[in-house]
């Protein structure tokens, strides 16, 4: 169900570094660009980018992870 989505993300997202919890904090909740979370992490906008791609795939896992314990 979608609650169950939600929940398992939210578990998920705590699960996370505060490095990349500020990053996904930057990018979507605050709506920054690239470049501005590049300019937070003192690093290249690809580096910003390529960072955001391993928080997602890591999230993508674990909610997987989760959504298929909840269903054993």
């Amino acid at each position: 169900s979608r609650e169950s989505l939600l929940a398992a993300l939210s578990e998920c997202l705590q699960t996370l570094t505060p490095r990349s919890r500020q990053i996904i904090k930057l990018r979507y909740f605050e709506n920054r660009s690239g470049s501005e979370i590049a300019n937070y992490l003192g690093s290249k906008v690809q580096s910003a980018y390529q960072a955001i791609a391993r928080i997602h795939k890591s999230l993508g896992v674990c909610v997987s992870q989760r959504m298929e314990m909840e269903r054993q």
